[in-house]
This record gives C-alpha cells, structure tokens and sequence, in this order.
C-alpha cells in the first residue's frame, strides 16, 4: 500500500479530533495499528505531522515493512521512555479507552504523568466507519473469497464428518484463494447457539448446517453465513429458512427506505413474533472493516445483514450478507456469489 493511503488517514483522523489532542497514541490496539501503519505489531505514536513506529527488537522486522519511520527501543522496559520521546510536547494524548486493556491504560497513565490521556474511540470509529477506497477494494475481495467458499459447503459435506471437518475445509478452500478465514460451524441442535463453539458434533441425515465464517485480505474481512439441510428438509426446517428469508428481504427493503438498525431490528422482531417465533434476539448486522463497529446506514459504511431465528433443541437458521451503502437508500451487495433465496438440501 502507498504511503498516500496512511498519509490521507492521518489528515482526516486529526481534522476530525479538531485540536482535542496533540498526538494519538495507538498501543495494544492491532486494528487501529494496522488501519493506520500497515503494521501488525509495535507502537504507534501519531501526530498531524506523521506517525512514528516504535518496536522492540523482536517486532523491528515486522514494522519495517511500514511507511511511517522506526525507532527500535532494546527492551519491554524501554518502551515508556521510547514513547515519552516520540510525544514529544505533546500534553493531550488520545487513545481508544475502549480498546485497551485496563492494565496497559495504568501503566501508560503512570508512564505518562503529567500528560492528559484522553478517549478518541468515537472519533477514531466516526473517521473509520467510512472505508476509503484501499479499504472496500480489500473488503470486496474478502467477500468474494468467502462467497466462493460458502458456494461449495454443499460439496464438502459428508455424513459422519465433524463441526470442526467442515470449518477446516472451507478455511482450506479459503487459503487456496489467497486469503486466511476463521469462523464457526454447527450442525444440527447445535445451530440454535447463534455463537456456537465448533466441536466434535458428527453430520447426520436432517441436520441443518450453520457455516459462519470469514476470509481476511490485507487486516480486513469479511463475514458471511449460509444455512443448508443435510438430506431432505422437514416442513418445520423449509419453514424456519423461509421466515429468515422473509427478515433478510424485509431489512434490504428497509435499509433502501434509509432507516437505521434500530428501527430495522424492530421490524424484524415484530415479524418474528408475529409469525410465531418470538423476538429477534441479535443485531441485524454490524460494521466490517479494520474497526467493525456498529452497523451504519451512511454512504461509505459496510454491513453485515444476518437475520436468524434460533429454536432450543431442534436448530436455528442464520442467512448473512455483506453490503456497501453506495448513496442514500442505496447499497451494493458483495456476497452475492453466494444462494440463499432458497434452503438447500444437501
């Protein structure tokens, strides 16, 4: 990536703070590092000059794939005194609170006596909510590999093979695209644990498959889910994968009105119930990108839209999106290499 990409971050990440502060210090923080530097590992300590990277000798290499300058410090117990340097004068020091651990902010806030240390999540969330093009470039091609991938479960799945079979075969197919994934997948029962840990449970004729997964490109990625019956569907199964259905084209009808998520959670749950089925009982989407974040209705934000319905004891059905709002009441849809309008039997 060319340095005006990291450059123009940096001028539009300072415009927005305004003044509030004189530098932004981003440590133990990896998203924002590496939205920022291109870096994975190191300190960063930015200012509307530049930014510099401090790494501790381990770490130098890694850094010194990044645009910004390195100062390499000789030990963990260095690096206080490294980032007093680089501040500087500097007396307002943002950071995302919310991101750190609280250990790091104590040591830090002893480090840095004398200096104010002050929140910029929000501000830090708000520049990065709208992806400049290097970023939805990645994101986009991050879709396409995990479309791709979610197009061929069907052709991976085996009777007697496990939760953790499958998500090993679509990280593989994934890897052999280019791109490193991760998720979660669940058969049967297990899929109405909407955050379902990938175990040892073995496919069985009837059961729903849940894959929720992800590939990443360059630090970012992104995040789909497809729901299929392995062998032929019970009317209980078509039924539950035609209500979510319904939810998801319900919320692109309501994301095209410009509404936002509350108001699209709303409706969702209201048709759930109802139909029977009871509330909503998560999000309809979120943020995808270095810093996630919630789901935005505003030209430059990209979503997830995963509508799911989750029954104890007999399974749950999620279907999952990812779209970029182009225009007011407009959005381009990226996973589209991917069915879902229909439940497929498998």
């Amino acid at each position: 990536m060319t340095v005006d990409v990291y450059k123009a971050r940096l001028r539009r990440l300072f415009r927005r703070l305004g003044g509030v502060a004189d530098a932004v210090l981003v440590h133990g923080d990896p998203a924002f590092l590496c939205w920022l530097t291109g870096a994975a590992e190191g300190i960063a300590v930015a200012t509307k000059r530049g930014v510099t990277m401090l790494a501790a000798p381990m770490f130098a290499e890694a850094c010194s794939e990044t645009v910004w300058p390195v100062v390499v410090f000789p030990s963990k117990a260095a690096a206080p005194g490294a980032i007093r340097d680089a501040l500087g004068e500097a007396r307002a020091v943002g950071m995302r609170f919310k991101v750190v651990s609280h250990g790091l902010f104590l040591n830090l806030k002893k480090a840095l006596r004398g200096r104010r240390l002050m929140d910029v999540t929000e501000a830090v969330a708000e520049v990065a909510r709208k992806r400049d093009k290097t970023e939805i470039a990645d994101l986009r091609r991050a879709c396409r590999i995990a479309a791709r991938a979610a197009r061929a479960v069907p052709t991976m799945c085996a009777e007697g093979m496990t939760e953790i079979d499958l998500m090993a075969e679509i990280s593989f197919h994934m890897a052999g695209d280019g791109a490193i994934g991760g998720g979660m997948v669940a058969f049967g029962p297990h899929t109405s644990h909407p955050h379902v840990v990938t175990g040892r449970r073995k496919l069985r004729r009837g059961d729903f498959v849940m894959a929720d997964f992800g590939a990443k490109v360059n630090g970012v990625g992104s995040d789909i889910t497809r729901t299929f019956v392995f062998g032929k569907a019970s009317p209980e199964q078509r039924a539950l994968y035609n209500e979510v259905y319904g939810a998801m084209r319900l919320s692109f009808d309501l994301i095209e009105k410009r509404k936002d998520v509350v108001a699209i959670n709303r409706a969702v749950s209201a048709r759930f119930e109802r139909d029977g089925y009871g509330p909503f009982i998560h999000s309809v989407g979120h943020g995808l990108g270095f810093m996630g974040g919630a789901f935005s209705n505003m030209p430059g934000a990209v979503n997830t839209v995963e509508p799911g319905l989750y029954v104890p004891g007999f399974g749950g059905v999620r279907i999952e999106e990812d779209i970029l709002i182009t225009a007011p009441g407009e959005y381009e849809l990226l996973t589209g290499a991917a069915p879902r309008s229909r439940l497929i039997e498998i």
